[in-house]
């Protein structure tokens, strides 16, 4: 993996392993959106709390393509095709991730 890549893959192995650590959306308000079962990532503007690992982490697994994210209770599932999705695209920054289409992934 590059660099990019492993920082991302510690990044979201962290939140599979330690869910219990953030809320849902749908324990933040009512309303039913398709949105519900994301992760809530709280707004901040201090740097500090954006560079930290609970934040960062949240805010790329809600970038994830839902077919890896609906796995992450499986954490030895979901770690084997993270690191196949991984290697697919080969990103190189956290911003490479962001921009990528996952539409022509092979599931």
């Amino acid at each position: 993996m590059v660099k990019g890549q492993g920082y991302i893959f510690s990044l979201l192995l962290f939140v599979a392993t330690n869910k219990k650590l953030f809320l849902i959306n749908s324990q933040i308000h009512d309303t039913n959106t398709c949105h519900n079962n994301n992760l809530h990532l709280t707004l901040t503007g201090l740097t500090l709390v954006q560079k930290g690992v609970a934040y960062s982490g949240c805010k790329i697994y809600k970038h994830l393509p839902p077919q890896i994210k609906n796995i992450s209770n499986n954490v030895v599932l979901f770690k084997s095709k993270l690191k196949k999705f991984l290697l697919q695209y080969a990103f190189y920054s956290v911003d490479e991730y962001y921009q990528q289409n996952y539409n022509d992934y092979d599931w």
